[in-house]
């Protein structure tokens, strides 16, 4: 049993809230045990060249953690490698679940803020940030700005590691330090990996130990998306 009493393949307690904040198109706050996002989602016509070359449109992620989201205070206007490396694994993660040719002439850009840090930052914001994208999306189609859902498939993500000897989902943050090896993978609704992140933190890794994380992960994103289907339709539940 973990440290939180949770099993070793136990998500984190899910909570999340639709249209957090309603000056916006699409946004979402989004808890995943101690670790909290507000994601928000903008849609504009300002595309980038190549975008219009190709007629295509474009989504753009960023992402800060607020000054007091960890133990000591992050200042407001430092923009790390590290936070630049996070917004592109965001982003990327994003686009992979749009058919970017029906956004063609928008932008949208996603928002992810941490205000509270316990690991699995990058993890949450992409969960966050598919939720905000996905009701800028349906803003679009009520607007008659898009012809369908962009939207082409659920993706979740989540993290996994080597703890002590012990294969873990949904690393907390002494979870995450302590790991041996630690993995952050996207999977979409039928579990096909979008993006993989592992490091060996303390040990190598086998194929072996790659297998044991993916099996992880499919559980944990199976949790999630149904959790995001009923934050998005709880009419259908």
């Amino acid at each position: 049993m973990r440290r939180t009493q949770r099993a070793a393949d136990e998500l984190r307690p899910i909570s999340i809230t639709m249209d957090y904040l309603d000056n916006t198109e699409g946004s979402v706050f989004f808890q995943l045990g101690n670790t909290m996002c507000i994601a928000t989602a903008m849609l504009t016509t300002d595309t980038p060249a190549f975008a219009r070359n190709e007629g295509i449109g474009w989504i753009f992620a960023e992402y800060g953690m607020l000054p007091r989201s960890v133990d000591e205070r992050i200042p407001r206007t430092r923009i790390t490698g590290r936070a630049m490396e996070i917004q592109r694994f965001i982003g990327r993660a994003l686009r992979a679940a749009v058919d970017l040719s029906l956004l063609k002439g928008y932008s949208v850009t996603i928002d992810c803020d941490v205000i509270r840090a316990d690991g699995s930052t990058r993890c949450v914001c992409v969960n966050a940030g598919f939720l905000a994208l996905y009701r800028a999306m349906q803003y679009a189609i009520a607007q008659g700005l898009v012809p369908q859902n962009p939207i082409k498939c659920f993706i979740a993500a989540v993290s996994v590691g080597l703890v002590d000897g012990e294969y873990l989902l949904d690393l907390d943050y002494t979870e995450d330090y302590n790991a041996a090896v630690d993995f952050n993978l996207v999977l979409n609704e039928k579990y096909e990996l979008v993006e993989v992140q592992g490091t060996a933190e303390k040990s190598a890794f086998t194929f072996d130990d790659m297998t044991q994380f993916y099996e992880l992960a499919k559980i944990g994103v199976g949790q999630l998306i149904t959790e995001m289907r009923r934050a998005l339709f709880p009419q259908a539940t």
